[in-house]
């Protein structure tokens, strides 16, 4: 698979595409050539809109160290839920914020 990968990446470059599918008939990988270092597996080909939808993701992207957060110490609620949680054991805060 690591010839093909190459391939597709190579012919991505040359037609100025993002992405690429790599299929042997079997199973299908895909690689975003900007992000990924390696084709990962998925289970069909994606769709038109889901490939725009990557494209508009990656222009709107932020660099997040410039975003302002909120200290949750500021924040009484958060304080609250918070200990309410670690009050019933550490298993249950990771469980209940898993399934969130």
């Amino acid at each position: 698979m690591r010839v093909s990968q190459d391939l597709g990446r190579h012919y991505a470059e040359q037609l100025d595409v993002p992405f690429v599918f790599l299929s042997n008939g079997e199973e299908v990988r895909f690689l975003d050539r900007e992000t990924d270092a390696h084709a990962r597996r998925i289970a069909g080909f994606w769709s038109q809109d889901d490939l725009e939808r990557r494209v508009a993701a990656r222009r709107l992207r932020r660099d997040l160290s410039g975003v302002a957060t909120v200290d949750a110490v500021e924040c009484p609620f958060s304080m609250a839920s918070i200990g309410k949680h670690i009050s019933f054991g550490c298993w249950s805060m990771r469980r209940s914020m898993a399934f969130r």
